[in-house]
């Protein structure tokens, strides 16, 4: 199965792909917008990685003393590796955007396949 879906959809899925990249390739040289100011510019959290555990278990805005009922983690993880990375250029947090766009767009287009080749809602497979 491995073999046969290489040969029919590897294009179609780097296809997928670089049409993603390409749609949102444009954001790359915006600024920061909206909460970024917060989430990421004022958020310590992102800038060591000592605030790992507070990350993993607190609301999405107790790095700015904010009570909330938003838990995301992964969002905090990401912005921390790319601070890493990028520091607080704009353009490093909206690839990581980019590239969670690209991966959603493939992996629903990898759903559909499943759900349209199989007749039905992928199951278990042992």
């Amino acid at each position: 199965m491995i073999a046969n879906f290489r040969k029919r959809n590897i294009f179609a899925v780097c296809a997928l792909a670089l049409a993603t990249f390409a749609l949102y390739f444009n954001t790359l040289y915006n600024g920061f917008v909206w909460d970024d100011l917060y989430q990421v510019q004022l958020n310590a959290w992102i800038r060591s990685f000592k605030f790992l555990p507070d990350i993993l278990a607190r609301n999405s805005w107790e790095f700015a003393g904010k009570g909330s009922n938003f838990y995301r983690p992964g969002m905090h993880l990401g912005y921390m590796v790319v601070y890493h990375f990028s520091g607080l250029a704009p353009w490093g947090y909206h690839l990581l955007n980019i590239l969670f766009n690209m991966a959603v767009s493939v992996m629903v287009f990898l759903l559909a396949l499943e759900v349209f080749e199989t007749g039905g809602i992928p199951s278990r497979r042992a």
